[in-house]
Parts: structure tokens; C-alpha cells; sequence
């Protein structure tokens, strides 16, 4: 009989581990003894960034990792998310994922959260409150971090480029000094020869003069002497002051260059006015020109995220300032956009072109007009935030402090790497 028991008992354990529920008392299956339930309010799925980070989070959240997801997409209705939020608070969730689709307005139902003891973790956008003990953290893209590796990244192409053009400068005017030698070369033998064959008919004229006049004859060779020896000094003239003549039309060009000729001008096509993204990378251009001295901000206006106004905008900026050297575009849309602009005018852009073009995403798209050469490079904005948000959650679990601000791993793309396998495996 004790035996039995004893296996009823070990039964009954065992069951007990895969047999979850949620903490308001939902019957799951699961290898865990409850699940943790997470409402995920997203603000639209209107482009592929979005799918992508939609997708993150609900393959994250999900039975076999210890979580149950209730998801809700108000789109961009603020007043439906705000209700989606309620929702969850009435549901009894553990955790909330906020993206919130305004800064304002968040401050009554974040308290009402709070009072329910449901932490809430925004995501890609921050909220404008006076009481930040209403959140836990913000996760998302580390904007400043971004622009703070765009400005480097572009200091060191501009170097690079202007190494490139002088080795270049230099190979050619290395070319002309040989094409003006072999030349040179070429006329003196040509001369060479015509005074060999005048002296030779001289010589036969003269031949029977010759026999009597040893002297003169060696007058004659000392004149022909005298006579090379003033040809090679005219030569060598010629070449000094070619030479002197190329310098003081390069010093010449140097004197006249301007400050405006050195200027790097550049422009921004910006996100939508007023957020969060926009506002940061503002902040991060400030920081850009008081760093590097010579760079110029010429132009900055929105492109509303879109591939077709922000063409419409490079074309104004193509016209206000022809001589626009770099274009910072803040997603690949709008530098998608700009190419295009940028081809109608007929000027270049990318690998050598006539204006830089430099895009935050990462998108598949992005990566592909890199490899293509048209986009100088690409600063990931990365849409897979499900794993930290769920790494989070167990800190939260365990009572252990997490910092307000958390941001996800990044990185960028240009034309040094292969980018191949990276478009293969691109989700967005």
C-alpha cells in the first residue's frame, strides 16, 4: 500500500508540471506551473517593420516559453488603444507592452496599471509624463547611439573618398609627366636623326675640302657640339618652366578656393515632426556640426515616412542646393525616395557618387540598395525586441531593478561587407 501511494504521489507531481494555469486561474497545458499573461497594445501594422516587430513579440510570448499573449492593434487611434489598455487591466495580465501611438494622454489609465500592480514596458516610443514610477522602462532603438556612429561612419567615408581622389590626382599627373617625357623623347630622336643625315650630305659635299682642311674640320665638330650641347640646355629649360608653369597653376587654384568649396552641405529628410525619433535624431545633427567643423546643415524638412513624399523633397533640395553633398534620410522609404530624386536629376548617389545617401532601418529593401550601390550604408533599427522584452519580464519577476531606458542590439550595413546572406535571411 505504501508503495502505491508513493507512485500516485510521483504521478500527481509529474502531472503537475505540465499541467499550468494562467495567475488568474485559466487552465493551460503547460511544461510551467503558471503562465505569465502579456497584453501587447500595438498602434498599426502598417508597414513591414511592424509585421516584424509584431511577430517578435508574439513568437516570443507563447505557451512553451512560460507565456500566454493577448494581443490588441488599435491602429492610429489613441482613444481605442487606450481602451485596449483597459481591457487588459480588467483581464488581470502580469505585463503590459505599450506602443503607444502619442507621447500625451497615457497618465490616467498607466495609473490605473499601476494601481492593478501591472508593470507596463513602452516600446519604440516614450510617453510625456511628470511621473515616470508609471512605467517600468522604455525598449527600443538607441537613436542617439545611431546618429552619434552615422556622424563617424561619415567622417571616415569623407576621408577616405578624399585619399581616393588624391591618389588618383596623383596617378595622372604621374601619366601626363611620362606621356610628356616619351614625347619629348620621341621629338629629340626625330631631331637626332634629321641633323645626322645633314651632316652626313655636308660631309660628301665637302669631302674633297675636307682632305686639305683637318683643321677646319675639327673646328666644325666643336660647332655641332656646342650646338648639342645648346639643345639639350633649351630641352631642359622647356621642362623647368612647363614645371614651374603647373605649380603656379596649381598654387593658383589653391589661393581661390573658398571656405563655401570645402563645406560638406548637407540636408536631412526627417520623420514626422514632433516625435520622438525625429526629435532625437535632431538633437544628434546639433551634435554632428559642433563636431566636425566643416560640415553644414543646409536644408531639413519631413518626408512623412514616405517613399513618394520624401522624392518630392530631395527634388526641392536638388534645387535649393545644387551643390548638396550628403543626404541623411531617417528610414529607407524616404531614402528610396531620394534615390529616385536623386537619378531624375541626373547627379549620382552611393559608391562614389556625386551625394552621399545615408538611411536608418535595415530593412531588406535597404540592404538590397547598398548591395546595389545606390545607399552609402544603412544603421539598423531593429524590430526584434520580443527576447529582451520577455529578458525584462524575468528581471521584473525576480524582483531586480532594471534601468528606464533598455535598447536592443544593432548594427549597420555598407558596401565593404557581404551583404548576401543577411538579405537572404531578412524578415522586414
Amino acid at each position: 500500500a505504501a508503495v502505491m501511494i508513493l507512485i500516485i504521489s510521483a504521478g500527481v507531481f509529474a502531472l503537475s508540471l505540465f499541467t499550468g494555469e494562467t495567475r488568474n486561474g485559466d487552465n493551460l497545458q503547460s511544461e510551467f506551473d503558471y503562465l505569465i499573461t502579456v497584453g501587447i497594445s500595438q498602434n498599426g501594422e502598417d508597414s513591414s517593420w511592424k509585421e516584424a516587430n509584431t511577430a517578435s513579440f508574439m513568437d516570443t510570448f507563447v505557451k512553451a516559453n512560460g507565456y500566454e499573449a493577448v494581443y490588441a492593434d488599435a491602429g492610429i487611434d489613441q482613444e481605442q488603444q487606450i481602451e485596449d489598455v483597459e481591457d487588459f487591466i480588467e483581464q488581470g495580465v502580469d505585463y503590459i507592452i505599450l506602443n503607444p501611438v502619442s507621447e500625451i494622454g497615457w497618465d490616467d489609465v498607466l495609473e490605473d496599471a499601476k494601481k492593478a500592480h501591472i508593470p507596463v514596458i513602452l516600446v519604440n516610443n516614450s510617453v510625456d509624463t511628470d511621473d515616470s514610477s508609471l512605467y517600468s522602462c522604455v525598449l527600443g532603438s538607441d537613436y542617439q547611439k545611431q546618429m552619434k556612429n552615422a556622424g563617424k561612419w561619415l567622417n571616415e567615408y569623407l576621408k577616405e573618398q578624399e585619399e581616393k581622389k588624391a591618389e588618383e590626382e596623383k596617378v595622372a599627373a604621374e601619366t601626363l609627366v611620362q606621356e610628356e617625357a616619351e614625347q619629348r623623347d620621341s621629338e629629340e630622336a626625330g631631331d637626332s636623326a634629321d641633323n645626322s643625315e645633314a651632316l652626313d650630305n655636308k660631309a660628301t659635299d665637302n669631302s674633297k675640302a675636307a682632305e686639305g682642311k683637318t683643321t677646319d674640320s675639327f673646328k666644325s665638330s666643336d660647332s655641332v657640339k656646342s650646338d648639342s650641347s645648346d639643345g639639350s640646355t633649351s630641352i631642359l629649360d622647356k621642362i623647368m618652366k612647363g614645371s614651374s608653369s603647373v605649380k603656379d597653376e596649381t598654387d593658383s587654384t589653391d589661393e581661390t578656393q573658398t571656405e563655401e568649396d570645402s563645406t560638406i552641405k548637407i540636408a536631412a529628410i526627417q520623420e514626422f515632426i514632433g516625435s520622438e525619433e525625429q526629435l532625437t535624431r535632431a538633437q544628434g545633427y546639433q551634435t554632428m556640426l559642433e563636431k566636425y567643423s566643416d560640415w553644414e546643415m543646409v536644408a531639413q524638412q519631413t518626408g512623412d515616412n514616405s517613399r513618394e513624399e520624401a522624392q518630392k523633397v530631395m527634388k526641392l533640395f536638388l534645387k535649393q542646393e545644387p551643390d548638396l553633398r550628403v543626404v541623411f534620410a531617417e528610414s529607407d522609404e524616404m531614402a528610396l525616395g531620394a534615390i529616385d530624386a536623386i537619378g531624375k536629376s541626373g547627379k549620382t548617389c552611393g559608391e562614389d557618387g556625386d551625394i552621399i545617401v545615408i538611411s536608418f532601418g535595415g530593412s531588406k529593401a535597404g540592404i538590397e540598395a547598398v548591395k546595389e550601390g545606390k545607399l552609402n550604408v544603412t544603421f539598423e533599427c531593429n524590430p526584434n525586441q520580443g527576447p529582451k522584452a520577455a529578458e525584462l519580464i524575468q528581471r521584473l519577476e525576480s524582483d531586480i531593478s532594471i534601468d528606464k531606458e533598455q535598447y536592443v542590439e544593432e548594427t549597420y550595413f555598407d558596401g565593404t561587407m557581404d551583404l548576401d546572406e543577411i538579405i537572404e535571411n531578412r524578415t522586414y
